[in-house]
């Protein structure tokens, strides 16, 4: 596999592992992380790479990836989330920066927008859409969801 796409496959594993709620460390996978928040952020439960455009530094890569839910900052109150719990399957896109020691990083935010990771909501913050919902059940859907391969 190439470089650019097992950076990939680390950003995404670590983006499931999240949807999960492992404590993750996106430090070691990320270049050009975003500042404050980023909305939408996907709840990731599988994905499947789709592969690299490019060469030299700066490569475009994608894959499939399912999420479970889509979280934002609520439009009504300042500091609660909305988690809209659906299944949505999308392909996105990130770039690639190669460096001087050849580790590959992915730019943290898809090129459409979308954030993967952690979750910046919790119990005590969390409007569910539809309701109710728990972080419980989503957790479980995504542990579920991540055993199956995604075609």
């Amino acid at each position: 596999m190439a470089p650019e796409l097992v950076a990939l496959d680390r950003l995404l594993a670590a983006a499931v592992s999240a949807s999960m709620g492992r404590p993750v460390n996106l430090d070691t996978v990320q270049a050009c992380q975003p500042e404050g928040q980023v909305e939408p952020l996907f709840l990731v439960s599988r994905y499947r790479l789709i592969g690299a455009v490019g060469r030299g530094d700066t490569v475009l890569v994608s894959a499939a990836v399912e999420s479970v839910a889509e979280e934002r900052g609520s439009p009504v109150t300042v500091g609660r989330r909305l988690v809209h719990v659906r299944t949505q399957l999308d392909t996105l896109r990130w770039l690639a920066v190669g460096s001087h020691n050849a580790s590959w990083r992915i730019c943290g935010i898809s090129k459409e927008g979308i954030g993967v990771g952690e979750s910046y909501a919790n119990d005590d913050n969390t409007d569910w859409v539809p309701t109710p919902g728990s972080w419980t059940a989503l957790r479980a859907t995504v542990d579920s969801l991540a055993r199956l391969p995604l075609r």
